[in-house]
């Protein structure tokens, strides 16, 4: 069964933080924050109950986050989960203050390491992910 349920401000605020660390690496400012929950609020799409304990494990454990959002890319890629985090993405990459960190920058030879490197945490975090999205939804 799903229902729509608009969370109060400061339940998406702090969501907007999770979600901002998670693809920044630090709290994203104010402005950002403001705009993510005023996007949320303004979508107020249903979410079924399974949907609504994988947000509230990650907001009980901000540092699942990167492995439900791997372990989502496979069992359910158009979750709202991913939904959101796409929001937050794009309100951060049109921001003045963090664009910088969504440009394509020139690298030397050997960063071809550093992408195999994260090559193999990702599809680490996809299989720790996978299950750990199955065992909260249960």
């Amino acid at each position: 069964m799903t229902r729509v349920i608009v969370d109060s401000d400061e339940v998406l605020r702090c969501e907007a933080r999770v979600l901002g660390r998670y693809l920044v690496g630090g709290p994203p400012d104010e402005p950002a924050v403001t705009l993510y929950v005023n996007a949320i609020k303004a979508r107020a799409c249903a979410m079924s109950e399974r949907e609504r304990r994988r947000l509230a494990f990650i907001h009980r454990h901000p540092w699942a986050l990167g492995f439900v959002d791997a372990g989502l890319t496979l069992i359910d890629s158009a979750s709202e989960i991913r939904h959101r985090i796409y929001i937050m993405f794009s309100i951060l990459e049109s921001s003045p203050r963090y664009h910088h960190r969504f440009l394509p920058v020139r690298r030397g030879w050997w960063y071809s390491t550093v992408v195999g490197s994260t090559v193999i945490t990702g599809v680490t975090r996809t299989i720790i992910g996978t299950i750990l999205v199955k065992v909260i939804t249960q």
